[in-house]
């Protein structure tokens, strides 16, 4: 009857345990004089044709794909223009 009533009390106190709530997670404390909040960082830099230096790989590729993407959106506005000044528009 004992080992009864202890395995009833353990299975009890699990599942009473298992539907808690659970702890309240620990929050950041407010930023203060030696640590800078994070607007009054400094914007990330922009990579320019006079600026870029050594590039990653990553970089490199990712730079390319843009100027690649712009290069045709540039050549299918000027079709597009191109059209519009055929048709009088």
């Amino acid at each position: 009857m004992k080992n009864t009533y202890v395995i009833a009390v353990v299975m009890l106190s699990t599942v009473l345990a298992g539907c808690s709530k659970p702890a309240a997670p620990a929050t950041a404390p407010p930023a203060t004089a030696s640590q800078p909040a994070l607007a009054k960082q400094a914007p990330p830099k922009v990579i320019t044709k006079e600026n870029q230096g050594v590039l990653t790989d990553t970089q490199r590729d990712g730079l390319n794909g843009a100027n690649q993407v712009s290069d045709v959106l540039q050549r299918a506005d000027e079709e597009r223009r191109k059209q519009m000044k055929e048709q009088g528009l």
